[in-house]
């Protein structure tokens, strides 16, 4: 679960708490309306959230693609290295 998620049902969650649904479509009538009912800083505390988990994200996904990078460099230097080689001596008959 997203930091963002988290701050948005914990919210949810307390508003929810301790009330009984007759069925779904009070349920979904009454969050909407929480949600319709919340601040501007609400939201953009959220979008804040959004934007700063998806700057962790690419920031991992390219330490990822740097490590793949490093682990094929690693692989293709070991069997570089392993490669039978013929040495030639210059000058020898």
């Amino acid at each position: 679960m997203a930091p963002s998620d988290y701050f948005l049902f914990r919210n949810l969650k307390s508003y929810l708490r301790g009330v009984h649904y007759p069925d779904d479509e009070v349920v979904k009538e009454d969050v909407k309306e929480w949600l319709e009912g919340q601040t501007e800083d609400f939201y953009y505390f959220l979008v804040e959230l959004t934007v700063c988990e998806k700057n962790v994200a690419n920031a991992l996904n390219s330490v990822v693609i740097i490590l793949k990078n490093k682990v094929q460099f690693i692989v293709k230097l070991q069997n570089f290295l392993n490669a039978p080689r013929k040495f030639v001596l210059f000058g020898a008959q």
